[in-house]
């Protein structure tokens, strides 16, 4: 049998989607997360911050927004999505910033398939040496 699974949409008054969270989680710790605001729009930006919260010099196609802060929920997130992502290897665990709640979006184990490049370079390297287990701070 086929099943069809309709969701409302997170949306503001305005139509703009929620600002999204998504954490990246290699074997059961958050290494990094991207904020992203104003999707489908013209004003799209995303940031990416360590763990605790630190801004980092990291783009993945979209202008950095380097003056936003991370979520006021940070550390339930961290929670969350460490306890979702566990006895993976990876898995990205996003989140919607609802009224400042922390709202289940999507598991995802491989974004963009893939094929979306990090910039700077070093930034992919990062993320492969996280997966193979190569760097643990």
């Amino acid at each position: 049998a086929h099943v069809l699974i309709i969701e409302p949409r997170l949306a503001h008054a305005s139509g703009v989607v929620p600002v999204d969270y998504k954490f990246f989680v290699f074997h059961g710790k958050v290494r990094l997360l991207e904020r992203d605001a104003g999707r489908f729009t013209d004003t799209f930006a995303e940031t990416f911050y360590s763990p605790s919260g630190e801004v980092l010099d990291i783009r993945n196609g979209a202008d950095a927004w380097t003056d936003a802060p991370p979520p006021a929920a940070l550390d339930s997130m961290v929670r969350y999505a460490e306890r979702l992502a566990e006895g993976f290897s990876f898995m990205r665990v996003d989140f919607y910033d609802v009224d400042g709640e922390p709202w289940f979006g999507e598991l995802t184990p491989y974004p963009s398939g893939g094929m979306d490049p990090f910039e700077p370079d070093e930034a992919d390297f990062m993320l492969g040496r996280w997966w193979r287990q190569e760097e643990t701070s």
